[in-house]
C-alpha cells in the first residue's frame, strides 16, 4: 500500500469512527484523551463505583445475574465495569486480518477521572503505529457507556451510548438512537445490541471465558439521495481483560481482530 493511500485510509477511518464506529472499516474495534478532551458533566446523586484491578479471569455460566426490581447490586455493577477496564497504562494488542491485509491495532488507557456520579476514562487507539483516534467512556450505576469519539475526544455522542449494561443478562437487548457531534455539525446514528452468555474464546493471548456481545451500528442518512452506513460486529469481552476479538462486517469488508497482548497496567486508584 502506497503513502498516498494509506494515509488516504487514515483520513477516511478518522471520519467515520469519529461518527461513532468504533466497530467501522478497518478498526472495528472496543474503544478521549487527556488533551483536547471534550467538557462533560453529569447531574445526579454521587453513586461513584470503585472499578477493581485489570486482570485475567472468566464469569462463571453457571452464575449469571437476573435482573432485580431494586436495580443492580454494587457486585453487578463491577461486573459491566469489568468488561471494559481502564487501569492508568493498561494495553491490548490485536492483530486484524481484512481480507489479504493485516494490521496491528495498539489500545492504549490514558487514565480517568472522576464525574458528579460516575467515572470518565479515555482509551487511545494507534492503527500500525498511527494515532486514529481517542475515545471517551463513562462508568457508573448503569454499566459502560461510550461519550467521546474521534481525534482527542473532541466528537462528542449524545446521549451516552450503552456498550454493557448493569447486571449482565445474556439474551438482554438494548437500543440507542442519538446524534456525534463534531463541533456545530451533528450526524443522527442508531445502535442495536444484544448480549450472549459467556463461551470459550482461543486467541494468540490465551484462552478466555468470554460474553459476545452483537451490535448493528446505523450512521443515519443526510438526506433522501444517500443511503444508511450500516455495520455488524461481534465482541467477544472477557471480564478484567476486555476485547479479546472481533468479527466486523460493513456490508463491503469483513475484519477480524485478535488479542496479542494484554498489560492489565496499573492499579485504578
Amino acid at each position: 500500500m502506497s503513502i498516498r493511500c494509506a494515509m488516504r485510509r487514515v483520513a477516511a477511518l478518522r471520519r467515520l469512527l469519529g461518527l461513532g464506529l468504533s466497530t467501522a472499516a478497518l478498526v472495528m474495534a472496543m474503544t478521549t484523551s487527556g488533551c483536547g478532551e471534550p467538557d462533560f458533566s453529569s447531574d445526579g446523586d454521587d453513586g461513584s463505583v470503585e472499578i477493581p484491578d485489570a486482570g485475567v479471569a472468566g464469569p462463571d455460566p453457571d452464575n449469571v445475574a437476573s435482573p432485580t426490581a431494586a436495580g443492580p447490586s454494587e457486585a453487578e455493577i463491577l461486573a459491566a465495569h469489568d468488561l471494559f477496564p481502564h487501569a492508568s497504562g493498561s494495553s491490548w494488542v490485536m492483530e486484524q486480518t481484512s481480507g489479504t491485509e493485516k494490521h496491528r491495532l495498539e489500545f492504549t488507557s490514558l487514565g480517568e477521572r472522576d464525574l458528579t456520579d460516575s467515572k470518565m476514562y479515555f482509551v487511545e487507539l494507534k492503527v500500525d503505529g498511527v494515532v486514529l483516534q481517542t475515545e471517551g467512556y463513562t462508568a457508573d450505576k448503569t454499566g459502560v457507556s461510550r461519550v467521546a469519539s474521534g481525534i482527542d475526544g473532541s466528537h462528542r455522542i449524545d446521549p451516552p451510548m450503552p456498550m454493557a449494561s448493569a447486571p449482565l443478562v445474556p439474551g438482554t437487548s438494548w437500543t440507542w438512537t442519538g446524534t456525534i457531534a463534531e463541533g456545530s455539525k451533528e450526524t443522527s446514528a442508531e445502535a442495536a445490541s444484544t448480549l450472549a452468555a459467556p463461551e470459550e474464546v482461543s486467541v494468540p493471548a490465551g484462552k478466555y471465558l468470554a460474553y459476545r456481545l452483537k451490535q448493528t451500528f446505523t450512521i443515519k442518512a443526510a438526506s433522501a439521495a444517500e443511503s444508511d452506513a450500516v455495520v455488524e460486529s461481534e465482541l467477544w469481552l472477557a471480564p478484567k481483560v476486555g476485547l479479546v476479538k472481533q468479527i466486523t462486517d460493513d456490508g463491503v469488508t469483513k475484519s477480524t481482530s485478535v488479542l496479542v497482548k494484554y498489560n492489565p497496567g496499573s492499579k485504578v486508584p
